[in-house]
C-alpha cells in the first residue's frame, strides 16, 4: 500500500517536472538531424571509449568481487565472531565500514592527485597498487588488525578510481565531440552506466 502511493507520488512528479520544463538551449545544426544509429557507428569506433569501458568493467569487477566474498571469509576462513560494544555490529559489517571510510578519504583526495599528475597516470597508479596490496592480503596473518590494515590501505585507493572514472567519461565525451562535430553525452554515460551493471551483476 505504502509503495504504491510512493509510486504514484513519483509518477506525478515526474510528469510534472517533464511538463513544467523549458528547452532553452538552441540546438546547433549539426545535431538536428541527429541519429542513434550514426552516434553508436561512431562510439563504436572511439579506440580510448573501448579502453575505458574495459576499464571501468575490471575496476569495478575488481570492488564486487571483494565485497561480495567478505561474508564467506569472515565466515569460513577469519572465523572471529567478534561484535563491537553497545553496536552489535559484526566483523562483516566492521570491516565494510573501514572500507567505505577509506574510500571516502580517496574520493576526496582523488581531484587535488589528479590535478597534479593527470587522471590517467594517477589512475593506473592508484589500480596498481590497490591490485598488489590485494595480493598481499593473501599472505597476511589470519589476524583482524592486519585484515582492517590492509581493507583501509585497499580501499583508499580504491576510491581513487571512482570519480576518475566518471570525469574520464566526461572526455570520451569532449573527444567525440571533437572527432564528429556530434554530442553525445547521453549514450556515452549511459555505456558507463551499463558497464558498471555488467560489473556489479
Amino acid at each position: 500500500m505504502g509503495v504504491g502511493a510512493i509510486g504514484i507520488i513519483c509518477v506525478t512528479l515526474f510528469l510534472l517536472c517533464f511538463s513544467w520544463t523549458k528547452e532553452r538551449v538552441t540546438q546547433i545544426e549539426s545535431e538536428k538531424n541527429a541519429s542513434i544509429k550514426q552516434d553508436l557507428k561512431n562510439l563504436f569506433h572511439n579506440a580510448p571509449w573501448w579502453i575505458l569501458v574495459a576499464t571501468s568493467l575490471a575496476a569495478l569487477l575488481f570492488n564486487a568481487v571483494r565485497d561480495s566474498v567478505a561474508i564467506y571469509f569472515f565466515r569460513d576462513y577469519v572465523k572471529v565472531n567478534y561484535r563491537m560494544l553497545g553496536t552489535g555490529w559484526d566483523m562483516t559489517t566492521i570491516y565494510f565500514l573501514v572500507g567505505q571510510a577509506a574510500n571516502l578519504i580517496g574520493v576526496m583526495a582523488a581531484p587535488a592527485i589528479s590535478a597534479k599528475y593527470g587522471k590517467k597516470k594517477t589512475y593506473m597508479i592508484a589500480m596498481l597498487v590497490a591490485g598488489a596490496l590485494n595480493t598481499g592480503f593473501y599472505f597476511i596473518p589470519n589476524n583482524i588488525t592486519w585484515i582492517l590494515i590492509f581493507q583501509f590501505m585497499i580501499s583508499i585507493f580504491a576510491g581513487y578510481v571512482l570519480p576518475l572514472l566518471r570525469s574520464m567519461f566526461a572526455d570520451i565525451v569532449d573527444q567525440q565531440e571533437l572527432l564528429t562535430g556530434r554530442h553525445a553525452t547521453g549514450l556515452i554515460f549511459s555505456s558507463s552506466s551499463m558497464s558498471q551493471k555488467l560489473s556489479w551483476a
